[in-house]
């Protein structure tokens, strides 16, 4: 598992505990998924629309996160 990978898990395993750790997790995760997903839409605001709706579905699943594997092949 790569240092950036691991980093995700370790979040994602905090984020399980408190919704500021969930926060975090964002602040780690929003960027790099706005701007995958900017470079298929090519709209800032779809793409802004679907990077939130993509948070909300990770928050709401996120008891169902396996930590024994990495969270970017979960998320």
């Amino acid at each position: 598992m790569t240092d950036k990978s691991s980093e995700g898990t370790r979040l994602a395993i905090q984020a399980q505990q408190t919704p500021e750790a969930f926060e975090a997790l964002m602040v780690h995760y929003q960027q790099q998924l706005f701007l995958y997903i900017l470079k298929y839409i090519r709209d800032e605001d779809i793409a802004k629309d679907i990077v939130q709706e993509a948070f909300i579905k990770m928050y709401i699943n996120l008891r169902s996160f396996d930590p024994s594997r990495q969270f970017n092949a979960w998320a």
